[in-house]
């Protein structure tokens, strides 16, 4: 059975076409895992008297996964590495009723996070 998790990437004074570039290029690493499915994530209506861009298209998007131990970690560690290679930027996963940022950590930090994150996912 696949679950979706949602991934929001953050980097401060980036303008909508940067991130989507950015968007772009985690997709595409994403995709290497043979994830069920990669799509734009749209937050829906801005509201009253608001200035809005379509945000989640330029730096949103939901990932399909078998809800399985190995890929969930797996994704987490694409994400994580990911930030490695950068400066400032972070990444927001929503999974049901719970969150995790990804930000410039040290990995093992990064990795006793995504442990964590995934056992509780898991019930474990």
């Amino acid at each position: 059975m696949d679950t979706d998790v949602t991934l929001s990437i953050r980097e401060p004074g980036a303008t909508p076409e940067q991130l989507e570039v950015l968007t772009g290029m985690l997709r595409e690493e994403l995709l290497a895992l043979n994830v069920a499915n990669v799509r734009p994530a749209h937050a829906g209506v801005a509201p009253d008297g608001t200035l809005a861009v379509d945000a989640p298209a330029t730096s949103g998007m939901i990932v399909s996964v078998p809800q399985t131990e190995p890929l969930l970690a797996a994704l987490l560690d694409v994400v994580s590495q990911w930030i490695a290679r950068t400066n400032g930027r972070s990444v927001v996963f929503v999974h049901e009723d719970e969150s995790l940022e990804f930000s410039q950590l040290e990995p093992e930090a990064d990795a006793r996070l995504i442990y964590d994150w995934v056992h509780r996912r898991d019930g474990g």
